[in-house]
């Protein structure tokens, strides 16, 4: 998943993964459920992500499509993950749900309008900033799919993973 927090990347995972079957690994349920009071530390970050990295790993090598459900802005990120898939013998797909930065920061600093997706409560302005300013856009070598974050829906994911 990529894009700017408040984009719709869960909401979008939550649908394909219904569609497809998947997985779904949602880093906001697990770091909330392991990190009551998250810091989001280095050293917090490394643990959560060590442990879903070894939960996707284990279902691709077992032949279960996985949605890994948390912002792979970056692409030494997305790069870590397709070297696992490849390992277990998957195939990556990058999602890019784009959203316009306005909106998406809208919805990210306020959590009472999506508190299904939103699970860590309002980002504040200065988080919003810094990750969605550190976005890295996929590169050609990617295979990508891109979702308008203004219009998922259960026909529209259907369609655009046709």
């Amino acid at each position: 998943m990529l894009g700017y927090p408040g984009a719709g990347k869960t909401t979008a995972a939550k649908l394909i993964a219904k569609k497809r079957h998947a997985l779904h690994i949602w880093a906001d349920d697990h770091r909330r459920t392991h990190y009551p009071e998250p810091h989001y530390s280095e050293e917090e970050n490394q643990k959560l992500y060590l442990k879903l990295n070894s939960q996707a790993e284990t279902a691709l090598k077992s032949g279960q499509s996985v949605v890994y459900d948390t912002a792979f802005n970056h692409y030494a990120d997305r790069k870590k993950l397709r070297s696992i898939a490849k390992e277990a013998g998957a195939d990556t797909i990058i999602i890019w749900v784009q959203t316009p930065l306005d909106i998406s920061k809208h919805r990210a600093l306020n959590a009472d309008l999506h508190t299904e997706t939103r699970i860590l409560g309002s980002m504040t302005g200065q988080n919003f900033g810094r990750l969605s300013d550190k976005l890295e856009e996929p590169r050609e070598s990617e295979n990508t799919i891109t979702l308008d974050g203004t219009k998922l829906s259960e026909s529209y994911i259907e369609q655009k993973l046709a």
